[in-house]
């Protein structure tokens, strides 16, 4: 192989990740010695089928898509994004603060907003955690809203199109939820809005390998990974791009609850 081309998600399509996408592909690229291209998809499944159709050889791809992906095209299990701030990442259904619901019970007959049905944060794990309290999200809410982005789920619960929404939330221990970075903060004040669920931690972002790729290759691959945050250029790419603090080996058993998942979806 002389050009590996890496794939990302809508989580590198802002603005503020265009040179941190650059100093990624310049720096994996000197490590390997190959010509690396990064491209962004805009949907989750628009990222699935780059790597279905081979037109990406190695991809970020958030816990949902690598478990379809493994399922359907083999696509193997290199690594692990690890976030930063030692902190857990999970799900939060989220009402505004001014909302008179206090239970998830409470919202029988609303509408609920999500992400993206390939999302474990905005979709996968609340719905779990819905049908772990017996709470069946199919039947409890009068509408279900997919939304396509973090940011739409929070308008739509800020103006009342919906009025529970599901995003993400980093959950550093022993810290309150609500100051946690939760996903609504991209678009209202942190005081704008509260959480009335938060889930079970959800596992990390993957870095995956379509199974053509050579194994040389795929070893290279994951040593220039695996050493990049070691650097204070490749800690601030790694942090910029993913945020993340760095990658560690993959361990297939972590994406159990993710099959688990899927299968409640359906």
């Amino acid at each position: 192989m002389k050009r590996i081309v890496f794939a990302t998600g809508p989580i590198a399509r802002t603005p503020t990740r265009r040179q941190p996408r650059r100093a990624f592909a310049q720096l994996l690229s000197a490590a390997l010695g190959l010509e690396v291209v990064v491209v962004v998809a805009s949907t989750y499944n628009e990222l699935a089928g780059l790597v279905h159709r081979g037109d990406a050889h190695v991809a970020w791809l958030p816990p949902a898509v690598y478990v379809r992906s493994c399922q359907r095209d083999g696509v193997q299990l290199l690594l692990e994004t690890i976030r930063a701030r030692g902190s857990v990442f999970r799900s939060a259904l989220f009402v505004r603060t001014d909302a008179s619901f206090q239970s998830i019970e409470d919202l029988a007959g609303h509408a609920v907003a999500w992400v993206d049905q390939n999302s474990c944060s905005g979709y996968l794990f609340p719905r779990i955690s819905l049908f772990d309290r017996g709470v069946d999200p199919r039947t409890h809410f009068r509408r279900e809203l997919v939304l396509g982005s973090h940011e739409a789920v929070v308008r739509a619960v800020e103006v009342g199109t919906a009025s529970v929404g599901a995003t993400y939330i980093d959950q550093v221990p022993g810290e309150d939820a609500r100051e946690s970075h939760p996903g609504w903060t991209m678009e209202v004040e942190l005081d704008e809005m509260r959480p009335l669920m938060v889930s079970d931690p959800i596992p990390a972002d993957t870095i995956s390998v379509r199974p053509d790729v050579p194994a040389q290759v795929r070893e290279d691959l994951s040593a220039a990974l695996l050493s990049m945050h070691a650097t204070e250029e490749g800690a601030e790419v790694i942090l910029g791009l993913f945020g993340a603090e760095r990658f560690e080996p993959g361990r297939i058993e972590d994406y159990e609850p993710i099959r688990r998942a899927i299968e409640l979806s359906c």
